[in-house]
């Protein structure tokens, strides 16, 4: 474990060239058949031996580190490998490797005309005292790779839980406020969207929506009409092409 925190270390960190609209003014809207199913309770993942950080198999310049699979344990046991680390912004938490974790998830960023290369992430909450801590990795553009990026503090909501609504709440919400089925066969992937928030200062971009960053992503769908549509964190369904900055799916969709 000595070895592998010294090959992080050694790595830099990835520079996240973004701000995030966040904590902006939620639009007034009634709560819609999608907000009434009950979030299920998520069973925290405990401590396990991490893994060993192979060396052989990373390429000669690259700071990637290879990644088993996108299966819940592998995204947690890849978020080990990089703990303790120090955290952005001046803030300390205490949480290493053995810290008990919540609910993994991979996060899409939804690509726009300010931001066209997707940087797709890991999200990982762990547990640190009575909340939770994100710790986030840069996936490489297969999702083969990782590499520290950033960790937030909070964020998380209960239960470990990044996702303020589920999938099928997503599905129903569709539904619901456009009278359109989800597209057979597309499953639901969880995303966040990227501004320049001098744009959002200087009113440049103007979206009024609750906060879309991947410490609280949410899901998007394929209607069967064949267009994108997410469910924001303000309970309503927007097409791709409703938000600013010719917005589209995340790279390979």
């Amino acid at each position: 474990m000595a070895t592998a925190r010294r090959m992080i270390d050694a790595l830099a960190p990835l520079a996240l060239l973004v701000a995030l609209a966040g904590c902006l003014t939620s639009c007034a809207a009634s709560v819609t058949a999608a907000s009434s199913t009950a979030t299920p309770t998520a069973t925290a993942i405990p401590p396990t031996a991490t893994r060993a950080l192979p060396t052989a198999t990373i390429l000669a310049g690259s700071q990637w580190i290879p990644l088993a699979s996108t299966s819940p344990a592998d995204l947690v046991a890849a978020a080990r490998d990089t703990l303790p680390r120090t955290f952005e912004g001046g803030d300390s938490f205490d949480i290493t490797a053995a810290s008990p974790a919540g609910t993994p998830a991979v996060v899409w960023e939804l690509r726009n005309s300010e931001f066209s290369q997707s940087t797709d992430l890991i999200v990982v909450p762990f547990q640190q005292g009575g909340g939770y801590v994100d710790v986030m990795l840069a996936l490489n553009s297969t999702h083969t790779g990782f590499r520290p990026a950033e960790e937030f503090a909070g964020g998380v909501l209960p239960h470990g839980e990044i996702w303020k609504y589920t999938s099928a709440q997503a599905i129903s919400a569709l539904s619901a406020q456009r009278h359109v089925a989800k597209a057979a066969g597309f499953v639901p992937i969880l995303v966040y969207w990227t501004v320049n928030f001098s744009d959002v200062q200087s009113g440049a971009v103007t979206w009024d929506v609750s906060s879309l960053g991947p410490k609280n992503p949410v899901w998007m769908l394929r209607g069967a009409n064949g267009v994108y549509y997410i469910l924001a964190n303000n309970e309503r369904i927007y097409a791709l092409s409703e938000m600013p900055l010719h917005t589209l799916p995340p790279t390979g969709y």
